[in-house]
């Protein structure tokens, strides 16, 4: 779950994230092999973007991202603060359920074990 802006986002993960289109992903590769840059893990990932219905106005600006690794199936929620928390409350977690750690940190085997799966909710 992470949300959108800039610096702090106090118990929400903020992030900048700039998004470019590549035409040749063998010459991006090469690009960070120039610069140092050594690949040690690629998978193949799905993702599904959802957005609650315009009459969920608390709702506005908010991403449900399903994404579907070999690691696991991950729920990624972005937008406001408000929204984040309503819409993990009405998919059943709570705010101790967050994780804020990097996927290398999942691979890494950080994450205790019980935060690698995530269960079905339906959203209300």
């Amino acid at each position: 779950m992470g949300g959108t802006g800039g610096a702090s986002g106090g118990r929400h993960k903020v992030r900048e994230e700039l998004e470019a289109e590549v035409g040749d992903p063998k010459n991006l590769a090469r690009i960070f092999e120039a610069l140092g840059m050594a690949g040690w893990f690629r998978y193949e990932k799905y993702r599904t973007t959802f957005r609650l219905p315009t009459s969920k106005s608390w709702a506005k600006g908010l991403l449900i991202e399903l994404d579907e690794t070999p690691i696991g199936t991950f729920v990624e929620l972005e937008g406001p603060a408000d929204a984040i928390d309503r819409a993990a409350s009405e998919l059943g977690f709570s705010k101790r359920d967050y994780v804020f750690e990097e996927l290398p940190d999942a691979l890494c085997g950080r994450l205790p074990k019980k935060r690698r799966r995530t269960e079905a909710h339906g959203l209300s």
